[in-house]
């Protein structure tokens, strides 16, 4: 399955689901291409890995361009749902610490509300 990549959006936070493989230029390029008007509007992004079947080094170069993209517009994105193997992956590479990093979705709601309120 490619990357399949749905948005939702709270008051100040959008939620952008991720599922599938993300293993190419073109699946990475739809990931933030989908997000870039949620950063555009400085809002805080929930990134949900939870669907994720597969992501290479390529996904990993594009989750950092997110958190530039993200800084630049003046807001944060949080992971959440990402499995174990993923989480090591972004460990192992560095990019883990761009981000925070949370179990579910709600938990990074909530953080991502606390820093706005």
């Amino acid at each position: 399955m490619k990357c399949s990549v749905q948005i939702s959006e709270l008051e100040a936070i959008a939620v952008c689901r991720c599922a599938g493989r993300i293993e190419s230029a073109r699946d990475a390029s739809h990931l933030t291409q989908t997000m870039q008007p949620a950063l555009e509007s400085g809002k805080n992004v929930v990134l949900d890995l939870s669907g994720v079947a597969a992501l290479d080094s390529v996904g990993i170069l594009e989750l950092v361009l997110i958190h530039m993209r993200a800084r630049a517009a003046g807001c944060d994105v949080s992971i959440a749902g990402a499995p174990n193997w993923l989480q090591d992956m972004l460990r192992m590479s560095n990019v883990a610490a761009l981000f925070e990093i949370h179990q579910t979705v709600q938990e990074a709601i909530s953080s991502l509300s606390r820093q706005v309120a």
